[in-house]
């Protein structure tokens, strides 16, 4: 009973200090730097003590709360030392994640570590630990849950009858604050009492069962992998994440097969080996995730966003190597990859660290990089320069910065229209339409229309979207040879709508032609088709000496079905 009233007690004090910390402070500690350092460490006080109370005393895990507190503080504060905004820190979502997951690791480490000395290196104590709290959470979660919608069901009973006594009680400033913290600690006190009937066993049981669907699926993706070819893979970080996401199911689901001791984990030799045969898979998996980021990376440069998602891919592979190297040496492989997963979460949580200090600024490198492509002749339209001002923090606006000088510097203007645009925009929406306002006027004046007059340019631009437009100024506005030639025509006779040939030179003696229908104001286009012509009928093609006529080719006809050998 002693234990319910003190988590009671300091789940309601957190709830207050929550409320203060939120509705109040703002108002009385103006700098952002001091209110941060507040914030983080009394959430991270808050939460962690709660959390870690049950498994040790709520003193002891005061004492692991504010040591983890302290340290979540100074690395956010280090973070925000790159923005000098709390806003836009927190719209990037990194230093938020990152807090998580170190918090998450971190737990279960100090608990053990309040038990007893060298306890943090027993598996199985870290284990029960780690999967207790999270059982612990859901359970205190639900509960709470239940509390306020009883209390909101209470407070509709009694409006029937004229009553706003409980309405009163929770509109009062605080109360709601509060009276969450006091059920969710009293909820924790609760299940840990419980802790015989609910426990993590049957969650555990659970994923499981999932092992054999997801390691089914891992492999037909890597027997077709090699069938299917790998344009779809490399290139794209969308389908990057995808595998780390794979990769990280299969290391979890590994962990959960094996259990926290010989005994806890799977029995049957046919899980044994599917167990087995899933860790190799993942780590297959995390490779390709690694490669394709890479892919990625090298195509379009360094930004946050990848430097991130590399990190995670490199550990997730760390982990599917630690596996794969741990089944290989056999013998009692389940107990290696137990210790394995003590030293890789330490890794883990020194890695996220690394990242929110000095030591590893991923805008300062992602800027770097940028500049370092646009020296080389990169594209303003494929630079990330709405992301350098407004995302990238103060490394980000110096570097726009040092662009916007570079532009100067060798007069290339489209770049300085670029970096004013992503200063004036406050969205990304924003400045994708201000570049899009100043390339419709530049690509119109870039064609030269056929028959003059005609209307198609200005048809062509209206109907083309974003993406087939920064393609027609990068081809036709940006280069240095660019001499394109729009032609209007009736060249399938029946058609109704708009056609248009696109003729966008290759070199001297190649063009590439691309044929559009505008209907309804929409824009179909066909495969651009690379031909070949000499020097002077290029020549006389881009200077409008020309004529349509019909094609001197036959065509194949099956019924109304007109079959083009010459398509």
């Amino acid at each position: 009973m002693r234990h319910r009233f003190l988590m009671l007690s300091f789940g309601a004090l957190a709830g207050l200090a929550f409320y203060l910390l939120f509705e109040w402070l703002p108002d009385v500690v103006p700098h952002q730097a001091s209110y941060l350092v507040l914030t983080t460490w009394a959430l991270v006080f808050g939460i962690a003590a709660l959390a870690n109370a049950g498994p040790v005393s709520l003193a002891r895990s005061v004492i692991g709360a504010g040591a983890l507190a302290t340290v979540m503080s100074l690395l956010m504060v280090s973070v925000y030392g790159r923005f000098g905004d709390l806003n836009a820190m927190f719209d990037t979502g990194h230093p938020i994640f990152a807090a998580i997951v170190i918090g998450f690791i971190a737990l279960p480490f100090l608990s053990a570590l309040a038990m007893a000395r060298g306890s943090w290196r027993d598996y199985a104590l870290l284990f029960n630990l780690a999967w207790g709290a999270v059982t612990r959470t859901i359970a205190a979660c639900a509960f709470t849950g239940v509390f306020w919608g009883l209390l909101f069901l209470s407070n509709a009973l009694l409006k029937l009858v004229g009553l706003d006594v409980i309405q009163d009680f929770i509109d009062t400033d605080g109360v709601p604050w509060v009276l969450s913290g006091a059920i969710m600690g009293i909820a924790l006190a609760l299940v840990f009492e419980l802790e015989d009937y609910i426990s993590p066993n049957l969650i555990l049981r659970m994923l499981r069962l999932f092992l054999p669907m997801v390691l089914l699926v891992v492999l037909v993706f890597l027997v077709a992998l090699p069938v299917r070819g790998l344009s779809n893979l490399f290139g794209h970080l969308s389908a990057a994440m995808i595998l780390m996401g794979i990769a990280i199911v299969a290391i979890g689901l590994v962990s959960t097969a094996l259990g926290q001791t010989q005994t806890e984990g799977v029995q049957q030799r046919a899980m044994k080996g599917m167990t087995q045969a899933l860790a190799v898979a993942g780590a297959c998996v995390a490779a390709l995730a690694v490669y394709a980021v890479a892919i990625r990376v090298g195509q379009y440069g360094w930004t946050p966003e990848r430097l991130a998602a590399l990190t995670v891919a490199c550990v997730t592979l760390a982990y599917g190597m630690v596996y794969t190297l741990a089944i290989a040496a056999r013998g009692d492989w389940a107990s290696r990859i137990r210790q394995a997963n003590i030293r890789l979460a330490l890794v883990v949580m020194a890695t996220i660290a690394v990242w929110m200090t000095p030591l590893l600024n991923p805008q300062k490198i992602a800027t770097n990089s940028q500049i370092a492509r646009y020296q080389v002749g990169i594209l303003p339209s494929e630079l990330p320069l709405f992301e350098m001002q407004r995302d990238w923090g103060i490394v980000g606006r110096n570097g726009l910065e040092h662009l916007a000088e570079l532009a100067q510097a060798a007069d290339d203007t489209a770049v300085l229209s670029a970096i004013e645009n992503a200063r004036e925009a406050k969205t990304r929406y924003a400045f994708k339409q201000l570049q899009l306002k100043n390339e419709k006027p530049a690509i119109k004046a870039a064609l030269s229309e056929f028959p003059q007059g005609s209307g198609g340019a200005e048809a062509l631009l209206q109907a083309l979207p974003r993406w087939e437009l920064d393609i027609l100024h990068r081809d036709c506005v940006l280069r240095d040879t660019a001499n394109c030639v729009l032609i209007t025509g009736v060249f399938q006779p029946g058609f109704t709508g708009l056609e248009l040939l696109l003729i966008v030179p290759q070199g001297p003696k190649s063009a590439r032609l691309t044929r559009y229908k505008i209907a309804d104001g929409v824009a179909n286009s066909s495969r651009g088709n690379t031909v070949m012509l000499d020097p002077d009928t290029l020549t006389a093609l881009l200077e409008g000496e020309f004529r349509i006529a019909p094609s001197s080719a036959n065509a194949i006809w099956v019924g109304d079905t007109e079959i083009n050998p010459y398509n």
